[in-house]
């Protein structure tokens, strides 16, 4: 997938000096992946063969010195029973999302149905799961999300996977997820008091 750097460095861009092993993409020869996160958002990629284990910049190419953290650690137990069609992702979703900026948005979950709402309540749109999803109110990242989504539909067009991509939520404080077999992308929820 030719953007596939481009998704990696949407997440590594922003890392502060304070944790620059997370400016990198990390290279995991032991399960073939590719991973990268900034602590609020992690992308992990299964790709072909990986020759070695190894971390690299993906805007210098330079390889970094360090251990980068264990993010098998971070991933929720995955419930297949719910998914999202990848065309719902592209023609509702997406152009939903197209018009928020940076600001924290509401996912809220009832019966089938998920309502995309502003703080202040105003209704942005709706979306559909297949499954039998549990009622939710999720906050997150407008910007985030629509990342996390324009990823989805790249695999979607790129032939990555044609399979249905899993929406995997278990209360508002824990990471959600998009995910198939063959990529998770995890973000992390705005707490709200």
């Amino acid at each position: 997938m030719k953007n596939l750097t481009t998704h990696f460095t949407n997440i590594t861009k922003g890392i502060k000096d304070s944790r620059p092993i997370l400016q990198g993409i990390s290279y995991n020869a032991a399960d073939n992946s590719m991973s990268a996160t900034d602590s609020i958002r992690l992308l992990q990629v299964k790709v072909g063969p990986v020759p070695a284990t190894y971390i690299q910049d993906p805007t210098t190419l330079e390889f970094l010195e360090g251990t980068y953290p264990d993010v098998t650690r971070l991933f929720p137990q995955i419930n297949e029973n719910i998914t999202i069609r990848p065309n719902t992702i592209e023609k509702t979703l997406l152009p939903m999302l197209k018009v928020l900026k940076e600001e924290t948005i509401l996912l809220s979950i009832k019966d089938k149905q998920v309502s995309i709402l502003q703080e202040n309540n105003s209704k942005i749109g709706d979306f559909y799961l297949d499954g039998y999803p549990e009622d939710q109110v999720i906050a997150c990242n407008a910007k985030y999300l629509l990342q996390a989504i324009a990823f989805v539909i790249d695999c979607d067009k790129f032939g990555l996977t044609r399979e249905p991509v899993i929406f995997n939520y278990s209360t508002p404080v824990r990471p959600f997820l998009f995910a198939t077999s063959c990529y998770t992308y995890l973000v992390t929820p705005i707490r709200r008091s």
